[in-house]
């Protein structure tokens, strides 16, 4: 039995972008809104910095780490989790299509998502590289609809 693989160190990368980029909201709000020295906006820029330093510093870290999947035989498993570890496993005969996606910050870090939709569900691994992504795309296609090709 392998163990499980980890979506790519880059996919850290592309989560603490995003995070900044959206961390410009309650900046923006804040700049606009309130009068800059007065009370509500110390309380308000305490808590988005605190928001800021928890995510990136405790709650990205831990999703990486907990974020894994493995293929084995003619079963796919996914951990996934931050707060509960959580476990989904199908098998080939489930899968019914395999998509692969990028938005375009995965795009410059040569990143993607691969999609599993399943017979009753759905499936997804974020953040692998983008061969990975297409190796799992193919594999899940050719094992579509009940296929017996097994993982090379």
């Amino acid at each position: 039995m392998e163990s499980m693989k980890r979506v790519s160190p880059l996919a850290m990368s592309v989560w603490q972008l995003r995070l900044i980029f959206f961390m410009f909201i309650p900046a923006f709000l804040l700049f606009f809104f309130y009068y800059p020295q007065s009370l509500v906006w110390k309380l308000c820029v305490i808590a988005a910095g605190a928001g800021f330093a928890f995510v990136s510093l405790l709650w990205l870290p831990v999703k990486y780490l907990k974020l894994s999947y493995r293929l084995d035989g003619n079963t796919l498993y996914i951990r996934w989790g931050v707060v509960y570890t959580r476990f989904s496993a199908t098998f080939l005969e489930n899968i019914q299509y395999v998509s692969v996606s990028a938005t375009p910050l995965q795009r410059i870090f040569h990143l993607c998502s691969v999609n599993f939709i399943l017979a009753g569900g759905r499936m997804s691994i974020p953040c692998i590289s983008a061969g990975e992504g297409e190796m799992l795309r193919v594999w899940g296609s050719a094992n579509a609809g009940g296929g017996k090709k097994a993982l090379p």
